[in-house]
């Protein structure tokens, strides 16, 4: 568990993590969820800029999530246990 461990403390420096994003699978690959995500780092830049980083960990590793993350500027950084962990830089 050194990874998770790792994961742990990378988050408590000035960085935050994504927890959730669930659409139904008839609202899925309509942009919803791009533009929810815009839309709330838009709407808190104030919350937002003090962090360098937001991560996010997948329930599942497959191509579609991953697709999304990528398609929001994410890049995965590991992949174990069946979950894929995403950074977003958002530092200026």
């Amino acid at each position: 568990m050194f990874f998770a461990r790792s994961f742990e403390k990378e988050l408590n420096n000035k960085n935050t993590e994504l927890l959730i994003i669930v659409f139904k699978k008839n609202y899925q690959n309509k942009g919803l969820g791009t533009f929810m995500m815009n839309e709330n780092f838009s709407k808190n830049k104030n919350y937002f800029s003090s962090f360098k980083n937001i991560y996010v960990k997948t329930l599942k590793s497959t191509p579609q999530n991953i697709r999304f993350y990528e398609k929001n500027n994410f890049k995965v950084i590991k992949g174990i246990f069946g979950r894929i962990y995403l950074k977003l830089n958002i530092s200026n």
